[in-house]
C-alpha cells in the first residue's frame, strides 16, 4: 500500500488475503474512514499487475487532479 499525504491519495493493493469477509469488512470501515477525511482511494488487485502501465497512469491522473495540499 502507498500513501501521498500531500495529495491525500492512498493506492491500495488487495490480494487473496482480502477475500476473507472478515478482512473485507475491516477493509470497507478503514476505506469509508479514508474517504470521509477526504483521501481518495485507489485499489487494485492481482489482474491489474498484469497492466502496470495501466496503474502508474491511474495513480498519476489521481496525483494530477488532487494538488498538494
Amino acid at each position: 500500500d502507498m500513501l501521498w499525504e500531500e495529495e491525500m491519495v492512498v493506492v491500495e493493493y488487495d490480494g487473496i488475503v482480502h477475500l476473507a469477509e472478515e478482512r473485507r469488512r475491516s477493509d470497507a470501515v478503514r476505506r469509508n474512514l479514508l474517504q470521509d477525511a477526504g483521501y481518495l482511494v485507489i485499489v487494485f488487485t492481482a489482474r491489474d499487475l498484469r497492466h502496470p502501465e495501466a496503474m502508474c497512469a491511474t495513480v498519476m491522473s489521481a496525483l494530477r487532479r488532487r494538488p498538494a495540499r
